[in-house]
């Protein structure tokens, strides 16, 4: 799945990991329900449009990794 439309997806996507992992606060993951949103509000940011991103990722694709860990055992099945 292509997340980051820019040039640096897998970086961009590995370093905020890291940078959440670190912190104990969990991991960016972004599920096939939020995609078209996240895009959406991820364009409109580059254009200066609609900087509200930062609260849309708080809330719905940064989990934590107890939630990670269900998803996973769910995928796993």
């Amino acid at each position: 799945m292509q997340l980051f439309f820019d040039g640096n997806k897998r970086s961009t996507l590995f370093l905020c990991n890291l940078a959440l992992i670190k912190n104990n606060l969990g991991l960016f993951f972004v599920n096939h329900e939020n995609i078209i949103i996240f895009n959406e509000n991820l364009m409109y940011y580059y254009q200066n449009i609609n900087i509200n991103i930062v609260n849309f990722i708080e809330n719905n694709l940064i989990k934590s990794f107890s939630e990670t860990e269900d998803l996973y055992l769910k995928i796993k099945r």
